[in-house]
């Protein structure tokens, strides 16, 4: 049974291929005077049942995953026929453009402190332990896989919070649609060389995105950016790893890339070996500190930013017709 909540759109946050997200409060229902992430496809593609079918799937899993790093739908259902997912918002900004901004504001290539990287990805290891681990009522694995683990995925609150992002090609018993055979799904330079060859997708394909994207945040790039590349390392060549990686650290990207997938380690392992490379004090006073001049140089905007962003002048209100069942998020 449906309900209706109200949601009042302020401003478009980001925008991609299949969807954009706006930053909206929530009016009424459980989470009134909220402000949230309101998700939809874009206008080309609100037709489209793929799509349709992605963002119930996407928010029908998040609701059964609670995890302090791991973004949190809140509602989701439909406004005028269009499917909308509410997530809770995050005030930050993501991995990637983290890199980019830091890049920007000294010259080079956006990275990070070796701690800094190592506490992102243990944070984001812990996430993903606990979606690997879920299982249905009846005991069995969901068998969820994320699939598409990236910098750009990842978000960083400014009060030192990591959390696991979009969910929507995740694989797993929630899903009502089935990736085509030979289509590969995933973020070029972070998809598993098993991936590509078109063999079995397991676990097993996020630990080794988690690598390439921890060699991401120290380097500025994933170990294989090419197809070249790629080849040349399922052959049986050496991963290419930055020299300016340190030893110990070079060796846990080099195990989570492993080209044999049995070989690589659980994203619990990677966890607590992030953990234990990690030289400095507490996480989250870390990556606060080292994201400050950061989170200076967004917050820099002007008239001209706010209308890049999609700031409305008069405050839209819609309405969504929730699928939520009140036991189901609150």
């Amino acid at each position: 049974m449906s309900s209706r909540r109200r949601y009042e759109l302020a401003r478009r946050l980001a925008a991609g291929g299949t969807g954009e997200v706006w930053e909206a409060r929530a009016l009424d229902g459980p989470h009134a005077g909220r402000d949230v992430a309101l998700k939809r496809a874009i206008a080309a593609l609100r037709d489209d049942p793929a799509v349709r079918r992605m963002l119930r799937d996407e928010a029908r899993l998040l609701v059964t995953l609670e995890h302090p790093s791991i973004v949190r739908a809140l509602d989701f259902g439909t406004i005028d026929g269009v499917e909308h997912v509410a997530y809770e918002l995050v005030r930050g900004i993501d991995a990637a453009r983290a890199a980019s901004v830091a890049a920007g504001a000294r010259g080079g290539r956006g990275r990070f402190a070796e701690d800094v990287g190592l506490f992102v990805v243990e944070q984001v290891a812990h996430a993903l332990d606990h979606a690997h681990s879920r299982s249905g009522p009846d005991g069995r694995s969901l068998g969820i896989v994320h699939r598409d683990v990236c910098p750009a995925n990842i978000l960083v609150s400014w009060e030192g919070r990591v959390l696991l992002a979009d969910f929507g090609i995740a694989r797993g018993a929630h899903r009502t649609d089935r990736t085509i055979t030979g289509h590969v799904k995933g973020t070029s330079g972070y998809i598993a060389p098993e991936q590509i060859l078109g063999d079995a997708t397991t676990q097993a394909v996020d630990v080794y995105a988690l690598g390439a994207t921890l060699h991401a945040l120290l380097a500025g790039e994933p170990p294989l950016t090419s197809w070249r590349a790629t080849s040349a390392y399922v052959g049986g060549g050496a991963l290419p790893i930055a020299s300016s990686i340190a030893s110990d650290v070079a060796e846990l990207i080099a195990s989570c890339c492993d080209v044999d997938a049995a070989r690589r380690p659980s994203a619990a392992e990677v966890a607590r070996a992030s953990r234990a490379l990690r030289r400095g004090g507490d996480g989250a006073d870390l990556l606060t500190h080292a994201f400050e001049s950061i989170r200076q140089a967004v917050e820099r905007r002007g008239p001209l930013d706010d209308l890049l962003a999609g700031v409305v002048d008069e405050r839209t209100t819609l309405t969504l017709e929730s699928e939520l069942e009140p036991e189901e998020r609150s």
